[in-house]
């Protein structure tokens, strides 16, 4: 197979290109390098950081939980106390009732015992039989 000059000026022209793409990717730049491993440690401190929050999140996301579980059990047993507190003012209010007509029949029994103190009932006779009779069955 033979070549003219065209052919070997496009093959000399791709190794050239080979060689010069080889030696700018193999050795290239202090600059870039640099700037690569900067990359490369801002990479790593970005992850580490990731991984940080990461824990941060998933405690607290446990907290979350364990805080609506609380919640939640806080909640019914405020239902609870809230139906119990309905209930006992009703009995409050009942026994508010009962105290003040015992009160009533302790301010009628004081002034019965007052009036029959000063005007003893005065009984002779058939009268103070009778009387007797009844007060001992």
């Amino acid at each position: 197979m033979k070549m003219d000059i065209k052919s070997w000026v496009i093959v000399t022209l791709f190794a050239i290109a080979i060689v010069f793409a080889g030696l700018w990717y193999f050795k290239g730049d202090d600059g870039s390098k640099q700037k690569v491993k900067d990359l490369e440690q801002q990479i790593s401190k970005i992850e580490k950081a990731k991984t940080a929050a990461d824990l941060i999140i998933s405690s607290l996301q446990a907290t979350q939980k364990e805080l609506e579980s609380t919640i939640s059990s806080k909640t019914a047993e405020l239902a609870v106390i809230e139906k119990n507190n309905i209930v006992l003012s009703s009995q409050v209010s009942s026994v508010r009732q009962n105290l003040d007509a015992l009160r009533k029949k302790l301010k009628e029994t004081e002034a019965k015992i007052t009036e029959l103190t000063n005007n003893p009932i005065k009984r002779d006779g058939d009268e103070l039989i009778n009387s007797l009779k009844n007060n001992t069955k």
